[in-house]
């Protein structure tokens, strides 16, 4: 489309309708930035997604997230730091 502006970031979630999509948009709005959605059918494929560098985020629940966090393939926010994010 011409004039279009392409996304900054792309994100990617397990499925279309659950709560993560719009808790996505809400952190986009936030930060002003535009942001690309990506949709799988179920964490292992969104996870294989960002771990192979094709996404910049994902936006999972934890459970299905934790055992990248501790093997430090991912990071995760981290309210209580002013970056907001742990990283390795």
């Amino acid at each position: 489309m011409p004039g279009a502006r392409a996304a900054e970031s792309t994100y990617s979630t397990p499925c279309v309708e659950d709560t993560n999509h719009p808790g996505a948009e809400s952190i986009s709005q936030s930060a002003n930035i535009r942001m690309m959605h990506a949709m799988f059918g179920g964490s292992p494929p969104t996870h294989l997604d960002i771990l192979g560098g094709q996404g910049t985020m994902v936006i999972d629940s934890l459970q299905p997230t934790l055992p990248h966090i501790h093997l430090r393939r991912l990071c995760a926010p981290d309210e209580s730091r002013t970056q907001g994010i742990i990283a390795y």
